[in-house]
């Protein structure tokens, strides 16, 4: 009998964790086309396995879903403009920017629109919004995993290099002062 049970409740629980995996892993590569796949293939698998079918809960519901499926997709625009700043922020992409911005200002014929540099060659596609619709579809779509992958990896990452810096100085003192003779 326990063998029955462990048989019912293993292939959906692996189902389950093979689309947990693969939507971690879409969120790490940013990758809109990831998801979608693992969504698909799951939803299938679900269907035609375990007689499992979301679409009756849409057909039973169908506002509240669009309620909650406008008011996720609206967090996760938030979201992704909160990272896109984010990522336009670095002293890496505002030094780049800036020497862009500068050198088309300079090189610009008369005539030509002094906002165009955001359009121009020279401008590397990390820095490009229409160059990362996959990644900016992703941090909308997968906005939950991508706040804790921001959270766990970015945030923690800043905060720890934040006390690490301060507890050096104190340990560059100490060390200063035992050299000293102090």
């Amino acid at each position: 009998m326990f063998e029955f049970l462990l048989a019912l409740t293993f292939w959906p629980a692996l189902l389950f964790g093979v689309f947990c995996l693969a939507l971690f892993t879409a969120a790490y590569q940013e990758s809109i086309q990831i998801a979608i796949l693992a969504t698909i293939i799951s939803g299938l698998v679900a269907w035609l396995a375990f007689d499992a079918n979301i679409f009756t809960g849409i057909a039973e519901k169908p506002f509240t879903v669009l309620f909650y499926a406008v008011l996720y997709l609206a967090i996760g625009a938030g979201w992704s403009i909160w990272k896109w700043y984010r990522r336009i922020s670095s002293p890496k992409a505002k030094k780049h920017l800036r020497l862009v911005k500068e050198t088309y200002l300079r090189d610009r014929k008369p005539g030509e629109d002094p906002d165009g540099w955001t359009d121009s060659y020279m401008l590397d596609s990390a820095y490009k919004p229409g160059r990362n619709k996959d990644k900016i579809s992703s941090w909308i779509v997968l906005w939950p995993l991508s706040v804790l992958m921001y959270f766990f990896g970015t945030f923690l990452s800043d905060v720890i290099g934040r006390i690490y810096d301060s507890l050096a100085g104190i340990y560059n003192r100490l060390t200063l002062n035992a050299a000293q003779g102090d």
